[in-house]
Order: structure tokens, then C-alpha cells, then sequence
């Protein structure tokens, strides 16, 4: 069966107003790849997309750059908007919706988004090509352990 992966960017948390973010869910630059989700359904994540990202990125290979100790896949983060607070959206909910197809939102955090000098990680650019990676190498083994229609 088919998996579209809506793959934009996510807002890096902002210094400068770091209250408007949820206090568990500030995403940063070169941390890893960003999982939007959202109640309002402004992005197409949902619980089963997000088990099976998490197990494609247990089995990515480790990036060159990573510090990290444990050295197992790539990191991943989790974006939840504050419930008080307006947010976009990207085309994941409307592809989902025309198509049937399962959907997840996600996206590299980014500082600045949408103003001249927008500013991304450059590890988190290899976190997902190893997680994109990881999609093609272990999706139809982890399908139909993760799907039940």
C-alpha cells in the first residue's frame, strides 16, 4: 500500500519568543528531523505514522555528524502547536484527503522561515536523507506490522 511522506519545514523554536512554544515541543536546528502534528488536523500526522517514522529512524544508518552517544539511527522531534496559538498547514492534509492515501507531516527545523535569511541545521539536512533512506530500505517490512485496516 502507499505512504506519502509531506516533507516541508518546521519552525525552529525562536529565542527571542520562545513562550509561544510548547514547553516540550521546541524543535532546534541540527536535532533531527521534526514530526508536525497538530489536533486541528492542519498537518496529516497521525499515532500509526508516527510509530512507524520513529522505527524507520531506529533503523537509519547514523549520520557523520552525529554527537549523539547512544549512535543508534537518526534523532527525531516532536512539533505540537500550543493549542491557543494559529499555525499554517502544508498540502499533507488536502493530498491525504484526494487521495486516500496514508499521510505524515514533516520537516527539518528552520529558524526564520519565510523572511530573507532563513537559517537551517546542516546535520539535519543528512538526518533525513538517511531517514528517506530508511523509508525505502524497511517500509514494506514495517507496513503491515504498523497498519491495520
Amino acid at each position: 500500500s502507499s505512504f506519502l511522506i509531506s516533507a516541508d519545514m518546521a519552525h525552529s523554536v525562536n529565542p527571542n519568543y520562545s513562550a509561544k512554544y510548547e514547553s516540550e515541543h521546541k524543535p532546534q536546528m541540527n536535532k533531527g528531523t521534526v514530526i508536525k502534528i497538530n489536533a486541528n488536523v492542519r498537518y496529516a500526522t497521525n499515532s500509526p505514522g508516527i510509530v512507524l517514522l520513529q522505527e524507520l529512524a531506529k533503523r537509519a544508518k547514523k549520520s557523520s555528524g552525529d554527537v549523539r552517544s547512544n549512535g543508534q539511527g537518526v534523532p527525531l522531534q516532536m512539533f505540537v502547536v500550543r493549542n491557543d496559538m494559529p499555525c499554517g498547514s502544508t498540502i499533507g492534509p488536502m493530498l491525504s484527503a484526494n487521495t486516500g492515501v496514508r499521510t505524515l507531516d514533516l520537516g527539518n527545523a528552520q529558524l526564520s522561515m519565510h523572511s530573507i535569511r532563513e537559517t537551517g541545521g546542516a546535520y539535519d539536512v543528512e538526518y533525513s536523507i538517511n531517514l528517506f533512506e530508511s523509508f525505502f530500505e524497511h517500509y514494506g517490512e514495517l507496513e503491515s506490522k504498523i497498519f491495520v485496516d
